[in-house]
C-alpha cells in the first residue's frame, strides 16, 4: 500500500470512529426517545451524510437505523412497564414511538411478546428478562 493509501486508510478509520463515537453519545443521551428523530436528523448531528452514517449502524451496531432505535426505544419502554409508573397503553408515548400501533408492532417483534404478556412473564419471576443492555 503506498503511503497515500494508507492516509487516507487511516483518516477514514479515524473518521469513522469520530462518527461512531458521537452516535454512541447521542444514544446515551436517548436521543432515540424524540418521535421525530430520523436518520437525516442524527446524520446532521454528527456531520455525516446518510450513506456513511447507515454503513456505522450496520457495521458498528449491527443492524439499520430503524432496527436500533427501536430496539433503544423497546429497552426504555421494558423499563417503563416494569417501573409500573406509566400505564402500558401510555408507554408508547415515553418511549419515542409516534403510534401505540407501532410501538405493539415493534415490541412484538423484538421480545415476542406484547408488553402486557411482557409484564406478566417478569412478574413471573423470569430473570432473564431484567437484562437491558444494548452491545455498542
Amino acid at each position: 500500500m503506498e503511503e497515500s493509501e494508507e492516509i487516507l486508510a487511516s483518516h477514514k478509520r479515524q473518521t469513522e470512529e469520530r462518527i461512531y463515537n458521537l452516535v454512541v453519545e447521542l444514544l446515551a443521551k436517548k436521543t432515540y426517545l424524540d418521535p421525530d428523530l430520523s436518520l437525516a436528523s442524527m446524520c446532521k448531528a454528527v456531520g455525516t451524510n446518510t450513506a456513511y452514517l447507515s454503513a456505522i449502524f450496520n457495521t458498528r451496531l449491527g443492524g439499520n437505523f430503524k432496527t436500533i432505535i427501536n430496539r433503544y426505544r423497546i429497552r426504555y419502554a421494558k423499563m417503563l412497564i416494569i417501573r409500573k409508573d406509566t400505564s402500558i397503553q401510555a408507554v408508547y408515548l415515553h418511549s419515542g414511538f409516534v403510534s401505540r400501533s407501532v410501538f405493539y408492532a415493534a415490541f412484538k417483534r423484538e421480545t415476542g411478546w406484547t408488553p402486557k404478556q411482557f409484564l406478566a412473564h417478569y412478574q413471573a419471576g423470569e430473570d432473564h428478562l431484567m437484562d437491558f443492555s444494548l452491545p455498542l
